[in-house]
């Protein structure tokens, strides 16, 4: 006889399939037999809050909508100079499905552009043994001058490096989990001003595309994504404008006010409805 709200952050149902460490045998069935099993345990739920627009075609109309958007940072944002674009940045955990190999590929290049250039990488490993590996890339790249790895930092440490930073990253491969699904390193991005780029998927153009605030890349194409970084680079007023629309819609719009008002909602609706029963 609890009220049992169900608060979905992830594509559960396509998600199991990239779960590499689940023997692919198990990975199949339980692709097949969760929504199902899903389907009838939530008729019985009080609520169903969703962080992604997208996972309403599994759950419907009785779904809420609560975005993932952040919350504003206690810190002075200043306006962005871009005389120099050289310090790069990635946010987040470092994987491959993160396309970390791809990242590395494409700052080399950039790099050989611009020898000043770094790039700064802030997040835990996945698995822990893949450190190993990207240091001994960026070792064998000549590029430990160049790569700063700094691990997991708090959020005031992260909003302080980003802030110290010209142009992010948030480069995914177009599995199930991420293809419909909100980066929300994106927004940290934007709230500080700093242009960026993205991978081409369908849900980034209200995001990136329409409000102007970064670049979405085909990150398959090395070259093609490090040329059209490296142009960007130079173009001082185009890198202003997506600054000021970033810092501009996070501010206004896209920020966890709303979100958490929404969420209180349903909860004071609960409260209410146990003191008049």
């Amino acid at each position: 006889r609890k009220k049992v709200i169900f608060d979905v952050h992830e594509n559960f149902a396509k998600s199991f399939m990239d779960k590499k460490w689940i023997p692919l045998v198990l990975r199949r069935i339980i692709t097949f037999f969760y929504p199902k099993i899903e389907r009838v345990l939530i008729r019985n739920f009080d609520a169903i809050i969703i962080a992604e627009s997208s996972y309403r075609k599994h759950y419907g109309n009785r779904a809420i909508e609560i975005l993932n958007y952040p919350i504003l940072p206690k810190i002075e944002i200043s306006e962005k100079n871009f005389e120099e674009v050289s310090n790069f940045i990635y946010v987040g955990g470092i994987t491959e499905d993160r396309r970390i190999w791809e990242l590395i590929a494409i700052f080399e290049i950039i790099r050989s552009k611009f020898p000043s250039s770094s790039l700064t990488l802030v997040g835990p490993f996945a698995p822990e043994s893949l450190e190993d590996e990207v240091r001994s890339k960026i070792a064998h790249l000549g590029l430990g001058n160049n790569i700063k790895l700094l691990g997991r930092k708090s959020l005031p440490e992260v909003y302080q490096i980003i802030s110290e930073s010209d142009f992010g990253f948030s480069l995914l491969k177009p599995i199930g989990n991420y293809y419909e699904s909100l980066s929300t390193k994106i927004f940290d991005y934007m709230i500080l001003g700093v242009p960026f780029a993205v991978s081409n998927f369908p849900i980034y153009k209200k995001y990136v595309i329409e409000a102007k605030t970064g670049v979405v890349v085909n990150e398959e194409s090395i070259a093609e994504t490090a040329g059209s970084i490296i142009e960007l680079m130079k173009d001082k007023k185009r890198l202003e404008e997506m600054s000021n629309n970033g810092r501009k819609q996070t501010g206004m719009n896209w920020n966890w006010t709303g979100e958490e008002t929404k969420l209180l909602e349903i909860y004071r609706n609960f409260v209410w409805l146990n003191i008049i029963n």
